[in-house]
């Protein structure tokens, strides 16, 4: 996913019918817009801990000369702005605000989904606990069925 289309929409607004990102071989693209051995957007993944000022300086100076405007970090973009917006506005549950943030992602969005479905929580957990005992009773039966028949025939109190 290119990195200035995470949020489909033209400059910050949600647009989901007239919007869209195709990815074209480069030769068709360049016929079809006649812009043969050119570019208009560059996109550059960075490793991780590099420093953004580091590769954007350099980057703005060498594009200048083409006529190229300044180049800008993903903080800039307007479809990072709004993920990010949507993001900060969810994922705070009753153990986020008493302080206990020492949890791994999976844990994290455990305890979100049970805290924003309690009812479908609730009937899960009273399923497993359903199925529990069927497994429980059934075992209870074949060990009652056993001891049965083994003091009944083996005649005496069968070993526990």
């Amino acid at each position: 996913m290119s990195p200035e289309y995470i949020f489909a929409g033209m400059m910050g607004m949600p647009d989901q019918r007239g919007f869209g990102v195709f990815w074209v071989p480069r030769e068709e693209l360049a016929a079809a817009c006649d812009m043969d051995g050119a570019f208009n957007r560059l996109a550059v993944k960075l490793a991780p801990g590099a420093s953004e000022r580091t590769v954007i300086d350099p980057w703005s100076n060498q594009l200048a000369r083409y006529g190229g405007r300044e180049a800008h970090g993903r903080e800039d973009q307007p479809s990072h702005a709004m993920l990010d917006n949507e993001i900060k506005e969810q994922r705070r549950t009753l153990f986020e605000r008493l302080g206990i943030t020492r949890m791994g992602p999976a844990l994290r969005m455990i305890l979100r989904n049970m805290e924003r479905r309690p009812l479908r929580t609730s009937l899960s957990i009273a399923g497993v606990a359903a199925s529990v005992a069927i497994v429980v009773m059934g075992n209870f039966f074949r060990d009652a069925i056993d001891y049965i028949v083994d003091s009944q025939f083996a005649g005496g109190r069968p070993s526990c």
